[in-house]
């Protein structure tokens, strides 16, 4: 009988040790999904940033993109909410303009200063 004890030990540890894989992989692939959900909700709250800002450009004047055409409003609207390369590039203006609004590139930031503490 004494044989068997470390046997049903090292079972024991076996099973232990299995199951601890399987929770870690389960707790990977959960952690995957939620990073996934994240990068989702932030692409669709962008795209929503960006097509509003859209909306606002009056909308019987064409938009040039470089070598990828002219376009109306409504088509950039369009192609940003398909998220083909014309609305991934405007989409990309976009964040890129807001970054240098923030920064301030656009004022002389001793106005900007100035005006903030009057």
């Amino acid at each position: 009988m004494e044989r068997g004890l470390p046997r049903d030990q090292e079972r024991n540890k076996a099973r232990t040790r299995d199951f601890e894989k399987v929770r870690k992989y389960r707790n990977n692939i959960t952690m995957k999904n939620i990073k996934q959900r994240d990068k989702d909700k932030k692409s669709k709250d962008i795209k929503k940033l960006v097509i509003a800002r859209l909306e606002a450009l009056p909308s019987d004047k064409m938009i040039s993109i470089g070598d990828l055409g002219e376009f109306t409003r409504d088509d950039l609207i369009e192609r940003v909410d398909k998220g083909d390369e014309v609305g991934d590039k405007i989409t990309e203006i976009q964040l890129e303009y807001l970054r240098l609004l923030k920064e301030g590139i656009f004022y002389d930031k001793e106005t900007v200063n100035h005006q903030t503490k009057a």
